[in-house]
């Protein structure tokens, strides 16, 4: 009975939890694409690399990024960030 119970829960849990991250990632790349226009690169990047850190596989922040270290001239980092 409790684990029908927690299997019932769980899915609205999970749901919250990740509706709240896509959230957030969606508030970091607002942030990051203001920054972009403002000319604030490093502002920028740091707002990539925290979507990042909630999803490692999102290609958008990865792409960006690499974008911002090439402008930089972190030809290496940005070539990583590419693949």
């Amino acid at each position: 009975m409790v684990l029908a119970l927690v299997l019932m829960v769980t899915p609205g849990i999970y749901s919250q939890t990740q509706t709240s991250g896509q959230e957030e990632i969606h508030s970091h790349f607002q942030r990051a694409d203001v920054a972009l226009k403002s000319g604030n690169a490093p502002l920028a990047e740091q707002e990539f690399r925290a979507i990042l850190a909630l999803d490692p596989n999102n290609s958008e922040a990865r792409t960006k990024l690499g974008f911002v270290l090439f402008m930089r001239g972190d030809w290496a980092d940005a070539a990583g960030n590419f693949q």
